[in-house]
């Protein structure tokens, strides 16, 4: 009985709705070109087995399924269908569709191999010039044959079987439909005859229609065995069993003319589509034809009168083919219907953006709207009626209160008379009471609570006037007791317990009405919930059940006994359509409804399914507003941004039914797949996929993505797709509403891939497509029989591995001992020509030295002087043989090294042969030397060992050269350095020249002289050349004398600068002795150093480091000349100790050493030592040299004095000429001229002057001390009274003003030491200067 009373009053409702009937019935979708159609002109739709769409047009034939629009026109894939004007379409068995075109014939499609076969060859005799049937109207016939209806080319019956033409009935009429009845004759119309084919007789029988000229489309009723015809005049009935015609007369049959389509439905209702009067649809008993506007309301065209073709699928839904609208989807209203105000029906809303929903106990419904204000309509009334004292408000809420309406707005509160809106009205507001968002009447303490949307919750007693100075607020604002978190309030829902939920923009709060405190309900900390904006709020009416909506999903909490428990969340991974929640109702059912961002969704809690409504179903109002919902008498209203929607849910459609999945496309490694195609040599489908069951795919196949379809193409977006892969698991996998599943890495064998879809928990047949993965090569059988013989042999060859290992292993420890014991061999060896050349360089140099001394002699006696001259030049070869022997054993072991410097290889040669000149002359040889670059021409080699080449090749040429006979040596430079030495010796046999360079050999020709050879020389040389990256070579023609070749790179060259520096020694060396400290082990050295030295030097000796530095502490020492090698502490440590010595550093050091190694002198060198002296050592040359370094000092402290001189006047001064500075004169005066400039300033000290001179403090320390033997403080000290000098000569100042100016505070200490410095006090000075001047 309820649900009668509800029905009654929903039919009320819809009668009140302004729309027409069809209007309410049906929900109208479009396909043209805009979403997808190929073409607007559509002339026939078919749905296949697959719930798949056809549809002919005059671009080809599109396809339309649950995944979109796809296109078959004439390529040269389809190279038999030769038309893409298509004028029919008919689906036939075994999957294939029929393809009539205007001029191309006849062909099919056959829609699982994706393939179209051309039948044009069986019309040839019926055709002519090459021209193909115009074909209108096919139709397949149980038994098994195609009848064929033509434009003006007659009738024609195809055997399927035998693909033969069986009858053909010519006409020059057009046929546009055929149809079967049901005892399987075939009936078409033509002209004003319905024709009758007979297939036993073979024969047409003619029954002539009297009442109309021509007869167009066709329909067979089944269950009346009647046949439908349209005509230019009407729509008629033919009875088969009576062959008696009637023509339907009733409502509108007026506008019946130009039949183009016929079309009957489930209730027996005639569809009719005209060619210019658009759609209609007859009652069941077909006496009344409504007509249908497919129009959309925002168009004005005739786009959809002309209609071509109607189709009813399995599902209700209407599609309709027009000849310049595309397709019009007709789907049955499942019990939604949409109020709005339209151009072409108004029905008073002064906005349709609807924002809250009220219906009184009157039946009155009251709408608000967001910019309109209020829509009010009487249950007597057809219209809305706008309420004009709310006009252009925001309204947010409708509270009834006795007999007035409390209406929250934007501005403030509205009290309207419930029973008389348009009546006087009262308004109450201020800047803090406006902005409504919720209401609420606690009718039993008399208060009414407010929330609002800036200014938080608010309180007033209820009276007749509102007085709003009595209005309490509780805000951020507020403090103690009237203290609220939240600013916006968007809902007030009240509880048993004497309690308000309040839903705000900063959470959920529980407040207590009594004692006016409130609770924060912390949903992210107690459940992980989302967002802390909640957007709707509702309580469920029978029992302690809270839902909470905001835009991330919804909250169900469980709030009985005072304990908040969760009874789940819900979201788009759950199923609904979107997150946001906007509105909340619950139905006299149990059932959640939900007003989304996009739709509408209902829940049942039982069991957790979902079903979600859309703009498909008839919710075509956008997004539901926030709290624009309202549930009366089980009629629930929405609002939202398009409209309000009323539904009852008793009378919702069921949406129950579930369609059948398939697997639709097959992409591999992200390549689409297609019939026939060739994937890795192999075809893959061989029919559509939604026609395979098993697919074998190989192991490159290792992305697989199946795309997923359905039958139901209108309610496709509600369901969710679950897969399992039956070899993996037996667990289903929800793939929600995607349509397509990719899988990765599929096991080897068979995978049985299975499909099904659910929809609010109930879910359809399954379906499956077998993929049998075949193995890579190298898994298959035969690779696993090849891996255990392999295996096998691996086995066995580690097996074998390991005993032939052990066995090598005890030979390679027997190598490696031989080699041990011939390292150490050879390291003794080493060792003892290092140890052995110091030991024979020590009394070489007592034998040379001396030796060369005695030579020097002007009165030595001629018969001594011979002798010694031999002696000499034996120690000479001996030092010779020495130095190359440890030059040959780095070779050997890699270590001999290039110290590369830029050298004039021309003046090296022309000293080489100054030195070899007494050695010539002794052999009565003739040595020339021809140059053709000039001396100051410098090259970068490495002197030292240039020198061992040259000595070596020039030792041999005059060693190998008989008495009398010359040699000469040739410079050239071109692309490289060209060094020539040729002899008139003995030469080199042919033999011979292969071998010369090799290590330890000797010619034939060196058993010719006394002294034979060692058998290096060459060797050495040629490895000094390569190393420089050069080459050597020789010619030689045995009797006739050799031409060794020398050539050399040119790595880097430059010009020597002609002017240098001279130091002039004589006048710089005071008359003072210097003392020098001798460091060596071997005391005959020292007696021979001392014996060189003592005339002119006092001397200190010691015979290690350790006591060196004894004595350099107990005594002042000038110079020291230190051995390298030595016990205790040798020469190295002792020259890095005196250098780290601030006292010491500056005191020069010579190194003697019998290690003739450029990496031994660079390491003294890098420690501080002045110079580098070998043994056997020249006696004038050491002399000069000490005399040289002690020279410079002198002249360096001597500049360094001059500077702190002051300059008495300028026209005093005697005119010299500027003279050349040394560097480390430079540096000095860079020195003096920074602290001359600074010295009034505070920051002068020793880190500026170190900053100034690009030094480390340390580094100009050692710089200072050396130079000037001075510390940096005294050298600062010095120039500042040099300054003072200088303005005791020139101004006249106190003493004291002089100090103060050259930044010396301390009169005392002024005075002290510039009487230190110059040897007269500040007051005595001027006068003693000019008195000595």
């Amino acid at each position: 009985m309820n649900n009668y009373l509800y029905f009654l009053l929903s039919l009320i409702f819809f009668t009140h709705l302004g729309y027409s009937e069809t209007k309410k019935d049906y929900l109208f979708e479009y396909l043209n070109v805009t979403n997808g159609l190929s073409n607007n002109t559509v002339t026939r739709v078919v749905k296949d087995d697959l719930g798949q769409f056809w549809f002919a047009s005059s671009e080809g034939i599109v396809k339309l399924d649950a995944q979109g629009f796809d296109y078959f026109k004439p390529s040269k894939r389809y190279d038999q269908f030769y038309s893409e004007d298509v004028e029919t379409l008919e689906l036939g068995s075994n999957n294939l569709l029929w393809v009539g075109t205007k001029s191309g014939g006849l062909s099919s499609y056959d829609i699982a191999k994706d393939q179209f076969v051309s039948y044009n060859h069986l019309f040839k005799d019926f055709t002519r010039d090459n021209t193909f049937l115009r074909v209108t109207a096919i139709k397949e016939t149980s038994n098994g044959y195609l009848c064929i209806g033509t434009w003006m080319s007659g009738f024609f019956v195809l055997d399927l079987e035998t693909k033969d033409i069986v009858f053909h009935q010519p006409n020059n009429k057009v046929i546009q439909s055929i149809q079967e009845d049901n005892n399987g004759n075939v009936w078409y119309g033509s002209s004003k005859n319905l024709m009758e084919y007979n297939f036993e007789s073979n024969k047409v029988n003619r029954h002539n229609i009297k009442a109309t000229q021509w007869i167009t489309k066709l329909i067979y009723d089944k269950k009346r065995d009647a046949l439908y015809f349209g005509s230019s005049k009407g729509v008629y009935e033919f009875s088969l069993k009576t062959k008696k015609v009637k023509k339907f007369i009733g409502e509108n049959d007026d506008q019946l003319k130009l039949i183009n389509s016929l079309r009957l439905d489930q209730q027996g209702r005639l569809w009719v589509g005209t060619w210019k009067s658009g759609l209609f649809r007859s009652n069941p008993e077909k006496s009344i034809f409504q007509k249908i506007e497919l129009r959309p309301h925002h168009e004005l065209n005739k786009n959809y009168q002309g209609i071509t073709d109607i189709f009813i699928d399995n599902n209700k839904v209407i599609w309709v083919t027009t000849t310049h609208g595309g397709v019009v989807k007709l789907i049955e209203n499942r019990g939604f219907y949409k109020t709005a105000s339209t151009f072409r029906d108004p029905i008073g809303f002064p906005d349709n953006n609807i924002n809250s929903i009220f219906v009184d106990d009157y039946d009155g419904i009251w709408v608000g709207t967001k910019n309109g204000g209020i829509a009010y309509k009487k249950s007597s009334d057809q219209e809305y009626t706008p309420i004009p004292s709310s006009k252009n408000m925001v309204i947010a809420s409708f509270t009834p209160i006795k007999d007035k309406m409390y209406v929250g707005t934007s501005e403030g509160l509205l009290i309207l008379p419930i029973r008389e809106p348009l009546g006087k009205s009262e308004f109450y507001g201020s800047s803090k009471f406006r902005k409504f968002k919720s209401i609420y009447f606690d009718e039993s303490h008399q208060k009414i609570w407010f929330g609002l949307q800036q200014n938080g919750l608010a309180v007033a007693e209820y009276n007749q006037k509102l007085n709003l100075k009595e209005v309490q607020y509780f805000n951020p604002v507020n403090k103690s007791d009237a203290y609220f978190p939240a600013d916006r309030i968007e809902h007030i829902v009240p509880d048993d317990k004497y309690n308000l939920w309040l839903g705000t923009f900063n959470g959920l709060y529980l407040f207590n009405m009594a004692n006016k405190k409130s609770t924060f309900i912390d949903l992210k900390g107690m459940f992980d919930f989302p967002s802390n904006i909640i957007l709707s709020l509702y309580k469920h009416p029978q029992k302690d059940i809270l839902f909470v909506g905001s835009a991330n999903g919804l909250l169900v909490l469980d709030i009985a006994n005072n304990q908040i428990k969760s009874l789940g969340f819900y979201d788009q991974n759950n199923g609904l359509e979107n997150d946001g929640i906007n509105a909340i109702t619950v139905d006299n059912n149990g059932i959640v409804w939900l007003g989304l961002s996009k739709g509408i969704s209902c829940l049942n809690l039982e069991d957790g399914s979902i079903q979600n409504y859309t703009e498909e179903d008839g919710v075509d109002i956008s997004s539901v507003n926030i709290g624009a919902v309202y549930n009366k008498k089980d009629l629930i209203y929405f609002g939202g941004q398009k409209g309000m929607v009323m539904f009852s849910p008793n009378f919702i459609a069921n949406k129950k039914e579930l369609p059948d999945v398939y697997f639709s496309q097959l992409f591999i490694n992200n390549q689409y797949v297609g019939v026939d195609d060739t994937l890795n040599n192999h075809i893959v489908l061989e029919k559509a996929l939604a026609f395979t069951k098993k697919i074998d795919l190989s192991y490159k196949d290792k992305v697989i993505r199946l795309s997923i379809n359905t039958t139901d193409y209108i309610d496709h977006k509600n369901l969710n797709y679950l897969y399992r892969i039956k070899k993996v698991s037996d667990q289903w996998i929800d793939n929600q509403h995607t349509s397509s599943i990719t899988l990765t890495q599929l096991p080897v064998g068979e995978n049985v891939i299975e499909i099904k879809a659910c929809k609010n928990g109930n879910c359809g047949k399954v379906n499956e497509l077998i993929i049998d993965m075949s193995p890579a090569p190298w898994f298959s059988t035969t690779a696993y029989v090849i891996y255990a013989i392999l295996f096998g042999l691996i086995i066995f060859g580690i097996f074998s591995f390991f005993i032939r290992k052990e066995k090598l292993e005890n030979e390679v420890r027997l190598i490696n001992l031989e080699k041990e014991k011939e390292h150490e061999v050879t390291e003794a060896k080493v060792r003892f020509f290092t140890n052995i050349s110091h030991e024979i360089r020590t009394p070489l140099t007592l034998i040379h030295s001396p030796l060369e001394e005695l030579l020097d002699e002007e009165d030595l006696p001629k018969k001594y002087r011979t002798k010694l001259q031999i002696i000499n030049k034996n120690a000479d070869n001996l030092l010779v043989l020495i130095n190359q022997l440890l030059d040959f054993r780095k070779m050997e072991s890699n270590k001999l090294v290039l110290s590369y410097q830029f050298i004039s290889i021309r003046k090296l040669i022309e000293q080489k042969c100054w030195e070899f000149q007494s050695l010539v002359k002794f052999s009565g040889l003739q040595l020339n030397f021809q140059s053709k670059i000039a001396e100051n021409q410098l090259y970068k080699l490495d002197q030292e060992k240039i020198e061992i080449v040259l000595n070596n090749l020039l030792s041999n040429a005059i060693k190998f050269t008989p008495k009398g006979k010359q040699i000469s040596i040739e410079l050239s430079v071109k692309d490289a350095i060209l060094i020539k030495i040729k002899d008139q010796g003995v030469g080199i046999k042919q033999e011979d020249l292969k071998s010369i360079f090799n290590r330890y050999y000797q010619g034939e020709a060196a058993s010719d002289k006394q002294v034979k050879g060692t058998g290096i020389g060459l060797a050495l040389s040629k490895s000094i050349i390569n190393l420089h990256g050069g080459d050597i070579r020789v010619k030689s023609e045995y009797g006739n004398g050799s031409e060794f070749i020398v050539e050399l790179p040119i790595l880097d060259a430059k010009v020597e600068n002609e002017t240098g520096t001279t130091i002039v020694t004589n006048d710089v060396i005071s008359d003072k002795k210097h003392q020098l400290l001798l460091v060596d082990d071997n005391n005959d050295i020292l007696l021979y150093l001392d014996d060189i030295f003592s005339k002119e030097y006092q001397i200190l000796k010691a015979e290690n480091g350790v006591e060196a530095y004894k004595l350099l502490e107990e005594n002042p020492v000038d110079l020291i000349i230190s051995d390298v090698m030595m016990p205790e502490m040798d020469g190295m440590e002792f020259t890095k100790k005196v250098k780290e010595h601030p006292d010491y550093q500056n005191i020069p050091i010579l190194l003697l050493t019998a290690n003739a190694t450029t990496d031994s002198e660079l390491d003294g060198l890098k420690l501080g030592a002045n110079d580098y002296i070998r043994k056997p050592f020249n006696s004038k040359v050491i002399k000069e040299k000490v005399k040289n370094i002690l020279a410079y000092k002198e002249q360096l402290i001597a500049f360094y004095n001059e500077q702190l001189q002051p300059i008495i006047k300028q026209e005093e001064l005697v005119a010299e000429k500027p003279k050349k500075l040394t560097l480390d004169e430079k540096f000095i005066k860079k020195a003096v001229d920074y602290i001359e400039e600074h010295i009034d300033s505070d920051e002068l000290n020793v880190e500026s002057l170190a900053s100034h001179m690009c030094m480390s403090q340390s580094t100009l320390y050692r710089k200072i001390k050396t130079l000037t033997d001075s510390t940096i403080v005294a050298f600062i000290r010095s120039v500042r009274l040099k300054k003072g000098a200088q303005l005791l000569l020139e101004e006249e100042y106190s003493v004291r003003e002089i100090a103060e100016r050259v930044g010396i505070n301390d009169i005392r200490y002024f005075k002290r030491e510039f009487e230190k410095q110059y040897g007269s006090s500040p007051t005595n000075y001027k006068e003693s200067v000019y008195n000595n001047s």
